[in-house]
Order: C-alpha cells, then sequence, then structure tokens
C-alpha cells in the first residue's frame, strides 16, 4: 500500500482543515463492542471519499491519529525471541527480518481517521507495507513462545491446604 506516510499525513490534516471538521489528535481502538466499522481502504484508498461521506451526514468532529515506528518495539520482539525455541537458522531469519525493520524507526508507520454517527464509530486506516511486516512478525514470535502455567504458586510451603 504505502512505503511512507509522512506527506499523506500533512496532506489529509490539510483536508480535514479544508472541509470545516474539527480535529481531535487522538487514539481510538475500534470495535469495542461490535460498533465499530471499517472503510474498504484497501479497494477505495482515497480518504477523500471518507471524509465526504462524514460530511454529508453532517460530521464535524474527526478523530485524527498517527502512529510512529519505535525502536523498542523491535527491542521488545528481540527481547521475546530469546524465549522462542527455534532452530539456530530460524532464530537468525527473524532477527535479520527485526533488524532490516530499524532502518524505519521514527517514521510513520499508521494513520486513522475516525468518526460517530449514530452510535458507530466510522474507521479509515492505513498502514504502511514494512509496518504490515513487521505485526506479522510480531505474531509469529508469540506463537512461538512457550505457553505460561497456569500453576499456583506454591510460594506458602503448603502452608494453606488444598481442601
Amino acid at each position: 500500500m504505502h512505503s511512507n506516510l509522512e506527506a499523506l499525513k500533512r496532506e489529509m490534516l490539510d483536508a480535514l482543515r479544508d472541509g470545516d471538521f474539527a480535529v481531535f489528535h487522538g487514539s481510538t481502538h475500534g470495535g469495542e463492542g461490535g460498533s465499530a466499522v471499517y472503510w474498504d481502504a484497501e479497494r477505495q484508498p482515497d480518504y477523500h471519499a471518507f471524509l465526504a461521506a462524514a460530511g454529508t451526514l453532517g460530521v464535524k468532529l474527526v478523530i485524527f491519529s498517527e502512529r510512529e515506528f519505535r525502536a523498542g518495539e523491535i527491542d521488545q520482539s528481540l527481547d521475546e525471541l530469546e524465549d522462542c525455541e527455534l532452530t539456530h537458522e530460524e532464530r537468525r531469519s527473524l532477527e535479520r527480518r527485526l533488524r532490516d525493520l530499524r532502518v524505519f524507526e521514527g517514521r510513520t508507520c499508521a494513520l486513522r481517521l475516525t468518526f460517530h454517527y449514530e452510535a458507530r464509530e466510522y474507521i479509515f486506516d492505513l498502514r504502511t507495507d514494512w509496518f504490515d511486516d513487521f505485526l506479522e512478525l510480531r505474531d509469529e514470535i508469540a506463537a512461538r513462545l512457550p505457553e505460561e502455567d497456569d500453576e499456583e504458586d506454591e510460594s506458602l510451603g503448603g502452608l494453606y491446604s488444598n481442601n
């Protein structure tokens, strides 16, 4: 889809301002309670149509959010990778793929426009291809982490009965 969202971010903010929308710089989580409706940005990638729909409905407030890719996300994934049960080759491959993503540190990796109308949250969501790759890597690592045991804490030395 997009490799760099910086120019698009500025363009979106200008379009919001020109469209007489009140812009709330925040974040939305979407999908809570099943009330979120996502714009098909893959088939209809023009955010202008999304804003036109909002304007037609009389919406005046649009939430604008952006996500910057941070080194800590890669570092956390590398730390989790240490706990995975992998062959040497698998570990090296995943480490390399994660380290290759460091060139994107500080760049905008996701943009979102959201408005509320009649108890529904309408969302236009864009992510860069490289951030999608990172999310897939993160999911792959999470799937390879050993499951945590839910054994009871026996630090009380059996003081209490299990009856």
